[in-house]
């Protein structure tokens, strides 16, 4: 595996990390490897998706105008 150092990571953010570690009973540095995987899977699963999505054939402009009146055409008269 490869070793990776964090420089100027924010006391409050390391604080958190820390915590974070603890209740999950993981070293601070197991945990970061922990978020880093779950991170770095959810991002390969986001661009699996993206690669396997067929791009959409392009649609002609609706005419609004024309639907609408075909609609109206439609209806039959109201007799009073």
């Amino acid at each position: 595996m490869t070793n990776i150092h964090l420089r100027e990571v924010p006391p409050a953010a390391l604080a958190v990390l820390k915590l974070t570690a603890q209740a999950n009973g993981r070293s601070l540095n197991a945990e970061l490897v922990h978020l880093l995987t779950e991170e770095a899977e959810h991002l390969q699963r986001a661009q699996d998706f993206l690669n396997n999505v067929k791009p959409r054939k392009a649609r002609r402009p609706v005419d609004l105008e024309a639907l609408i009146q075909e609609g109206r055409d439609d209806r039959a008269p109201i007799t009073p």
